[in-house]
């Protein structure tokens, strides 16, 4: 099975624009990455990637997007928001997106 997915993960067939994975055969959600080395050699790159072919990789994009943003979100519609209340937010949304990095980089080794 591990060979086959290599494959699957190696073909340029499943790669859109070079960085967004899309095949159905790959029962993965989260892939590694892939980068380019010298002479155009594939290998794995640093991080991970969704493959964009499950319904669940969407669902975890919008997710990730609603986590992130959703301090601003609340932020905008107070009426006059304070400099210290957008740093709040600002830490806050940070504090989501590193946590969920943590998380899903801890999902692609498992």
């Amino acid at each position: 099975m591990s060979d086959r997915l290599n494959e699957l993960w190696e073909d340029n067939a499943n790669w859109k624009l070079g960085a967004i994975y899309v095949c159905k055969e790959d029962p993965r959600v989260v892939v590694r990455k892939r980068i380019w080395r010298g002479g155009g050699a594939l290998s794995g790159g640093v991080g991970w990637t969704f493959n964009f072919a499950h319904r669940a990789s969407a669902l975890l994009t919008v997710l990730i997007f609603l986590g992130c943003s959703a301090p601003f979100l609340l932020i905008i519609q107070r009426p006059e928001p304070t400099t210290i209340q957008v740093m709040q937010a600002l830490i806050l949304s940070l504090m989501i997106t590193f946590g969920l990095m943590f998380a899903f980089s801890r999902i692609g080794r498992s």
